[in-house]
């Protein structure tokens, strides 16, 4: 994450991305704008990554959606994520 703040992301045809991170520092966000392609891919998160329980973040399902998802760091160990799906 030392190479910014804010990324694009098109996901590729029917496929899952995986996203690690590392180098994150404390109070560092980030937010990568998910776009979904004409046939829809899906995201996963490595390790370290903490999600709301039963509120795992899943793209839009719908063919050019657009989605934010933000990465907060409070310590260098862990990423918390939050997203808003589907912008229009």
């Amino acid at each position: 994450l030392t190479a910014g703040n804010f990324f694009n992301l098109t996901l590729p045809a029917s496929a899952n991305t995986y996203i690690t991170a590392s180098g994150q520092v404390p109070g560092q966000t980030v937010n990568i704008k998910v776009t979904q392609g004409a046939t829809v891919g899906t995201v996963s998160f490595g390790a370290g990554f903490k999600q709301a329980s039963g509120s795992f973040y899943t793209g839009s399902q719908v063919a050019s959606a657009v989605d934010i998802v933000t990465l907060i760091s409070f310590d260098s160990t862990g990423l918390y994520v939050s997203n808003v799906n589907n912008l229009i």
